[in-house]
């Protein structure tokens, strides 16, 4: 039984990082969630994606450089909160 407790937590710990993941990726806009999501969580490779979305390779490599800044922030921001005791609503980007 005591092998089974860290494996709960570890799968609490997960859950909690997935939640966290999907509250910062819905306060995204859609133009850079769509190339984060496509290519970090579905590993699209840029020229799939550019057709996709209907844009050059160089502006999904735009958006996904600074679509990574947005959701590095927006997480930076939510942990900030969940440190400080805050509620855990997260700015929109």
């Amino acid at each position: 039984m005591a092998s089974e407790a860290p494996l709960a937590s570890g799968m609490l710990e997960v859950s909690e990082r997935v939640q966290a993941l999907r509250a910062a990726l819905a306060c995204m806009t859609d133009k850079y969630r769509a190339v984060v999501v496509l290519h970090d969580l579905e590993e699209l490779e840029i020229k799939a994606i550019a057709v996709i979305v209907g844009a050059g390779e160089l502006t999904v490599r735009s958006r996904l450089r600074d679509g990574r800044k947005q959701l590095r922030k927006l997480l930076e921001a939510q942990a900030a909160l969940e440190l400080s005791g805050g509620q855990h609503e997260l700015p929109s980007a």
